[in-house]
C-alpha cells in the first residue's frame, strides 16, 4: 500500500497534467466553497488519538497549526504531559511512514456538510485571554467559528506545544481519492459552515432577552449609629367628625 503522501503526489500530477476536460469542468463547477474539490476527493474519519492539531510559536505573539498524524497504527509521534501540553517525538518524524507532520495549509484545511472550504475561509490562531484558540476565518464577512481550544504555554519550547481541544462537531479526517487516503487531513464539521458562523457568538451581540438576567432588588441598608433617618408623614384623619357631620 502506498505511503499517504506519495500518493497524493501521483494525483496532484493527475490534476496538473490531465485528468481530463471532464475534471477540470468539475474543478470550477458551482459558487459553493470547494465544490469542484468535493466533487474529487472524499473523506474518511481518523481515530481520535492517531491526530493532534498543535500551536507552534513563531514569535512574541503569532502562532502556526502544526497537525501531527500517526500513520500504520504508529503510537509513538508525541506524548501528552497534561495541562493540554504534548511532547514531539523528534527522532519519530525522520520516518514519513510513522508520522507526517503538516505545518501550511497545503497539508491541512476545513471541511463543511461534505465540502472542501475554499476562499475566503482559511484556519488561523488567535490568542483570547489565557486561551488560544484555532478559528475557521472569513476575513471577508469578519465571520469566525471556533474550532478548537488550547491553553498559552508559560514558556516557549521547540518539542513541547499545546493541543488543541476541538469544539462540539469537528473532528479530524483524511482527504481520499477513489478510496485511496492521502496525507492531506481535514478539520471536519457535518454541518455548513453558514449554520456554525450563524450560532457563533459575536463581540458586543446581546443574548436573547430570554437568556438576560434581571438585577437582583438591592436591600436597604442598615441605619449608622446616630444617622437620622427620614419618615413619611401620614395626616391623621379623626372618622368621628365624618359620621357625625353625615347624620
Amino acid at each position: 500500500m502506498d505511503r499517504p503522501s506519495r500518493t497524493y503526489r501521483h494525483l496532484s500530477g493527475l490534476v496538473l497534467g490531465g485528468l481530463g476536460a471532464a475534471a477540470a469542468t468539475t474543478l470550477s463547477l458551482g459558487n459553493a466553497p470547494g465544490a469542484g474539490a468535493a466533487a474529487i476527493f472524499g473523506a474518511d474519519s481518523l481515530p481520535d488519538d492517531s491526530t493532534v492539531a498543535l500551536a507552534q510559536p513563531v514569535d512574541g505573539s503569532r502562532w502556526n497549526l502544526v497537525v501531527v498524524r500517526r500513520l500504520q497504527g504508529s503510537t509513538g509521534c508525541w506524548q501528552r504531559l497534561g495541562d493540554g501540553l504534548v511532547q514531539l517525538d523528534t527522532e519519530a518524524f525522520s520516518n514519513d511512514a510513522v508520522c507526517n507532520r503538516l505545518q501550511s495549509s497545503s497539508g491541512y484545511s476545513l471541511r463543511s456538510a461534505g465540502q472542501d472550504l475554499r476562499s475566503p475561509w482559511r484556519l488561523r490562531i488567535e490568542r483570547q485571554g489565557q486561551q488560544l484558540a484555532l478559528q475557521a476565518f472569513n476575513p471577508s464577512q469578519g465571520q469566525t467559528v471556533v474550532v478548537g481550544l488550547a491553553p498559552v504555554p508559560e514558556g516557549p519550547a521547540d518539542t513541547v506545544l499545546p493541543a488543541f481541544t476541538l469544539s462540539a462537531g469537528w473532528s479530524f479526517q483524511a482527504r481520499s481519492f477513489e478510496g485511496r487516503q492521502l496525507s492531506h487531513v481535514y478539520l471536519s464539521n457535518q454541518e455548513p459552515i453558514t449554520a456554525l458562523a450563524a450560532r457563533s457568538t459575536r463581540p458586543g451581540t446581546l443574548p436573547p432577552l430570554s437568556a438576560r438576567r434581571e438585577p437582583a432588588p438591592r436591600e436597604a441598608a442598615a441605619p449608622m449609629p446616630g444617622q437620622v433617618i427620614a419618615l413619611q408623614v401620614v395626616p391623621f384623619r379623626d372618622n368621628s367628625d365624618l359620621s357625625a357631620s353625615s347624620q
